[in-house]
């Protein structure tokens, strides 16, 4: 078998949505005749929310070994950006935080000792030195990981493939923000350490074929799109009986930048005539200001029409998206190219998707392309789809009219994605 290195700071028992990809290519890479050695950084299984990310955990090195795969845990120890967050991120100190993160970034570029991640570069450089390893991934974010490949490259020629999850420098979300100096400045340093490090690299991996094309523009070297799909275990997950009460649920983080306001103000049309539906934002709780800004454009409906959970362990969240009837997807504001992981689970349990408002771009055609998808771009179009839902569950012609093609979403699925990525390494 190839022997590899993976390098991920999301692992398994980590229960945040970044920790699946790696953990699942972990767990099945072997089919392909690879076997893993993954370094990551201690967890606690279950994270509620932001700041136990950056908490630390874990006083000394764990090492297991599973049947066609090791792990090797680190601590993990805040560095400078992450103490200075966890102690001065709100309020009037919170000025103290970026200065922080401006040391951090600065210092990055010729030395680790300020990182939270210093302790994965020393393991993985241990490492490389008593064992012999035919190529490296690293996942990021976080993006400074990817120093590590460019060290490791230096150091002992190991060629590696940089994983991007979402992209860095190229992001819109980066390059359309107002141009004040040091935010240009910051930039300016973030995308010169990006094309040192990643072009270090024999190829960049991402999750959507613009972030692919955008990153392999930039750095000037082949990439491939692997994009997170779902696990086919979703399939046979156990149905449950649907909730009483008609229900929309959106699963996962919520962003600024998805405007929720369109279904909600289409649900309170309903409620006008009678119709009631329940809207539920599962785990985006996790972020403590998009559960305020849900309870605000909700106003006299939440509880009563809708309301916001905390993250759930994923057999729970599983239950809960089962017993849902339509599931709710949100564009991005105006980025593209972002295909949420939350739109491959949704189609793996093979139930009607609203896609509110609509991206004009890959989650719309995924979604149209799963035969489960419904576009509504404002309120009145938006309540029309619920209406027509609601009749078809009533009627009993839901299976009738949604066009589930299995055999061809299998090819959203993981095992479809990793066999593409298993052809590179």
């Amino acid at each position: 078998m190839k022997k590899i290195l993976i390098i991920s700071a999301y692992f398994a028992p980590c229960s945040l949505t970044p920790s699946q990809r790696v953990t699942y290519w972990a767990e099945n890479f072997h089919k392909h005749g690879i076997y893993p050695v993954i370094i990551t950084r201690a967890w606690n299984k279950n994270v509620s929310d932001y700041i136990d990310t950056k908490k630390p955990v874990g006083t000394k090195i764990v090492r297991e070994t599973h049947s066609n795969y090791e792990v090797i845990y680190v601590p993990f120890k805040p560095g400078l950006a992450d103490s200075a967050f966890l102690k001065f991120s709100g309020g009037i100190f919170a000025p103290i935080f970026h200065l922080a993160k401006i040391i951090d970034l600065l210092t990055i570029g010729f030395t680790f000792r300020f990182s939270s991640y210093k302790h994965i570069l020393r393991e993985a450089i241990n490492l490389v030195k008593d064992v012999s390893f035919q190529k490296a991934i690293i996942s990021g974010e976080p993006f400074h990981l990817f120093k590590i490949g460019y060290i490791l490259k230096k150091k002992f020629n190991l060629d590696w493939i940089a994983d991007y999850r979402d992209d860095w420098t190229t992001n819109e979300l980066q390059t359309s923000r107002p141009g004040r100096l040091l935010r240009s400045l910051l930039l300016r340093i973030e995308r010169a350490h990006e094309i040192k490090w990643v072009t270090s690299a024999t190829l960049i991996t991402s999750v959507s074929q613009l972030y692919t094309e955008r990153i392999s523009n930039l750095l000037g070297i082949r990439g491939e799109t692997i994009a997170n799909g779902f696990d086919e275990g979703l399939l046979t997950f156990p149905d449950s009986e649907l909730n009483d009460e008609f229900t929309i649920t959106y699963s996962g983080t919520l962003y600024p930048n998805q405007d929720i306001s369109i279904v909600i103000n289409a649900i309170r049309r309903l409620k006008k005539d009678g119709i009631k539906v329940r809207l539920v934002f599962l785990g985006a709780g996790y972020e403590p200001s998009q559960k305020i800004r849900v309870k605000n454009l909700l106003g006299e409906l939440y509880q009563e029409s809708g309301f916001v959970t905390d993250k759930y362990p994923r057999e729970q969240a599983l239950s809960v998206l089962k017993r849902s009837h339509v599931f709710l997807a949100v564009a991005y504001g105006e980025l593209k190219g972002i295909p949420s992981s939350k739109l491959y689970e949704y189609i793996g349990l093979s139930k009607p998707i609203l896609l509110c408002p609509s991206d004009n771009d890959v989650m719309e055609s995924t979604i149209l392309y799963s035969g489960i998808g419904y576009i509504a771009n404002d309120e009145i179009k938006c309540a029309e789809v619920i209406r027509k839902l609601i009749s078809h569950y009533e009627n009993g012609e839901i299976e009738n009219t949604i066009n589930v093609n299995f055999k061809r979403n299998l090819s959203f699925g993981r095992a479809n994605q990793l066999k593409l990525l298993a052809n590179f390494v």
